[in-house]
């Protein structure tokens, strides 16, 4: 809102997917291997599917929120003129 964009939208988006998606395709990538090799460590599927279900039914939810009500605010005006230099 500061730097006057309009593509909040998109920006909520991919901040809520992009950086959450990226952990869990690695996570769920060494879980594959972890169940491939038949190890104790590997979590089961239900509980991949329960962190599937926070992610979407809480967290993006919840970005969107904050974003629309920050959204809404007016701008932050800054303390002091900034100098060219």
């Amino acid at each position: 809102k500061s730097f006057g964009g309009e593509r909040w939208k998109l920006n909520v988006l991919l901040t809520s997917m992009l950086c959450p998606g990226i952990v869990f395709g690695v996570f769920f990538v060494l879980n594959l291997v972890l169940w491939s090799k038949g190890s104790s460590g590997a979590i089961s599927f239900g509980i991949l599917v329960a962190l599937l279900a926070l992610w979407f039914g809480i967290s993006v939810p919840l970005t969107f929120v904050g974003a629309f009500f920050g959204f809404r605010k007016r701008p932050i005006e800054h303390p002091v003129r900034t100098n060219q230099i």
